[in-house]
């Protein structure tokens, strides 16, 4: 796992926290949040340049083109090399940091079983998404969201993955 990213040394297994901004809904199923987009361009801009390969996965369109929008806006000479798309385009890619761009976020839940999380819930997808690393996966996300009994009945793996952040990693 050895990566020397500043400020997440050697760190496998990283949260970065973004707190509640609730995500603006395109259509029926798209989704993004500002927010997320702007944090990892931000951590992208402090990593680039460290010769390792970067991948950035979400699960909605709208969140992929925002983040292509801004990466092409703000680190245009890297935008071909960054490869940015919903789940469903890496499967089978490896990078050796990979930022997951989560969305999901509210300020209650609506209760009906795993409906909060969205496309979060198909396993497929969620081990797709969490298995495209080699060196360090970097989830952005409201941790307070996915760290209630709520997340840890519907969604535990995000909910482990949080735990082990806190034990094994480290959570900005």
């Amino acid at each position: 796992f050895s990566h020397n990213l500043k400020g997440i040394e050697n760190k496998p297994c990283v949260w970065i926290d973004v707190k509640r901004e609730i995500c603006t809904e395109e259509g029926e199923t798209s989704k993004s949040r500002d927010c997320e987009a702007e944090v990892i361009i931000k951590y992208l801009k402090e990593w680039i340049n460290s010769n390792l390969s970067f991948g950035i996965i979400t699960f909605y369109k709208r969140q992929a083109e925002k983040i292509k929008e801004m990466l092409k806006k703000e680190l245009p000479e890297y935008y071909r090399k960054v490869k940015v798309g919903t789940v469903d385009a890496f499967q089978g890619m490896e990078f050796d940091v990979v930022f997951l761009s989560v969305v999901r976020s509210k300020e209650r839940y609506s209760y009906k079983p795993g409906s909060d999380f969205g496309f979060l819930v198909s396993k497929n997808r969620l081990c797709v998404s969490m298995s495209r690393q080699e060196k360090v996966l970097i989830v952005v996300g409201d941790k307070d969201y996915f760290s209630t009994d709520y997340a840890k009945k519907y969604l535990p793996e995000i909910y482990n993955y949080i735990e082990l952040c806190k034990n094994k990693g480290i959570i900005l």
